[in-house]
């Protein structure tokens, strides 16, 4: 039995971007940083990856923060991929045994609606502070 040695090249994707390897000898984080310079939203990028096909290792940098004015996404909250990722989101580990239920879902659906009503009644009105409030800037 003979070992064969596979050289990998390593290849980056941003959004429909593909950006190729500045330097083998940088680590992934280090990447970042130097694509950063060029596109300022990659310093709060998550890194995904690497997934390896024909030679290839793909890493694709995820941003971590929604764009200002973008309208809200909806989000999926059934199956257990929804599932995991709301219990991440909620500081747990991934695990089947924490993750919430389908009728604790749907408490958190129905809060989220009410929650969502109390604002839009409101108007978006701002909170005005006595000028005090803002000691010698008042």
């Amino acid at each position: 039995m003979t070992m064969k040695t596979i050289t990998l090249t390593r290849k980056f994707t941003y959004n429909s971007l593909t950006l190729p390897d500045p330097n083998v000898g940088m680590s992934t984080d280090a990447v970042k940083e130097f694509y950063a310079l060029q596109y300022p939203e990659l310093n709060n990028a998550l890194i995904e990856g690497p997934v390896t096909a024909n030679g290839v290792m793909t890493y694709q940098f995820l941003r971590a923060a929604g764009a200002k004015g973008r309208a809200p996404v909806a989000v999926k909250t059934e199956g257990s991929d929804a599932r995991a990722v709301l219990n991440l989101a909620m500081g747990g580990d991934g695990a089947s045994s924490t993750m919430p239920t389908d009728e604790e879902l749907a408490d958190q659906a129905r809060f989220s609606r009410a929650l969502g009503a109390v604002v839009r009644s409101k108007g978006g009105r701002a909170v005005s502070l006595p000028s005090a409030s803002f000691g010698i800037w008042g």
